[in-house]
């Protein structure tokens, strides 16, 4: 497949490789304890312009289940590295042709956070690196078989949802604990304007994991899909209040520097808070 020069891609060869920059492969090498091995995931990301900022130079790659990430920031080269096991949340998603990967957990001994941005061409390849983080954090071999009757149950309530939720929790996560289909949910602004205040979305409960499935919640992010997934055992006490006006749920999950909001309407309010108390 031929890549534009400022996306960010998977390297699969050694020509690709040798283009990586010095410093980037001394570091990898060091890691790796030799060149190029297709096995690591190596994911080299340009420096590129985003929007009116610009996405900094990067190298990912995953080795002995931990997950390397090089970034060239202003002050240098910057190098961290986030064990399985110590991995508190994930995230994959995209909207449009604009894709982003979050990883937040402990690096060394203090709690650390990182947002990976790149083009929607190559989101298989870092959703297959969250994919692999998830079921290394869960004490799982890679790859790992998924149970698919979350997507027999939305098959009814939201076609677009029972196609993402097909690979979405892996059978040894013993599914489902609870879920909780929200749809989506508008207010008003001015007295005049409806606002979305979320889009449809699914939140799970596993054995080890809450899972939340979602389209965000502005009305563009509906030609969308963000997965997110909660280590339990590393999860904050989560927290949730009720508007007095409208009766929506607004509940917080939280997992060190990670944190979402969820939204939810009167007629699911119990079963969230039932979901959320489980926790």
């Amino acid at each position: 497949m031929a890549y534009n020069d400022t996306w960010a891609r998977q390297i699969v060869s050694d020509e690709q490789y040798v283009a990586i920059p010095d410093d980037l492969r001394r570091i990898y090498e060091r890691d790796a304890g030799a060149g190029f091995a297709s096995s690591s995931m190596l994911i080299y990301c340009p420096r590129t312009d985003r929007w009116r900022s610009y996405l900094s130079e990067k190298l990912i790659y995953l080795r002995e289940k931990s997950l390397y990430y090089i970034e060239r920031a202003d002050q240098g080269l910057i190098r961290r590295v986030f064990d399985a096991k110590n991995i508190y949340a994930l995230e994959a998603g995209h909207i449009l042709l604009d894709s982003w990967i979050t990883i937040a957990g402990r690096d060394g001994d203090q709690s650390d956070m990182v947002i990976i941005y790149f083009n929607r061409t190559v989101y298989k390849a870092f959703e297959r690196i969250i994919t692999m983080l998830r079921a290394y954090a869960l004490g799982l071999d890679f790859p790992a078989p998924f149970d698919n009757r979350l997507s027999t149950v939305l098959e009814k309530k939201n076609f677009k949802y029972m196609n993402y939720a097909r690979d979405l929790i892996f059978q040894a996560e013993n599914p489902i604990a609870c879920y909780v289909y929200q749809k989506a949910i508008s207010k008003k602004a001015f007295k005049i304007f409806n606002v979305s205040l979320t889009n449809d979305h699914v939140a799970l409960l596993s054995k080890d994991e809450v899972i939340h499935l979602s389209e965000g919640r502005k009305m563009i992010e509906r030609y969308g899909i963000v997965k997110t997934f909660y280590i339990r055992r590393h999860m904050d006490r989560s927290e949730y209040s009720e508007d007095e006006e409208s009766g929506n749920l607004q509940i917080t999950l939280s997992a060190g520097l990670f944190k979402r909001v969820l939204y939810f309407d009167p007629v699911n309010k119990r079963d969230a808070i039932a979901l959320i108390k489980r926790i």
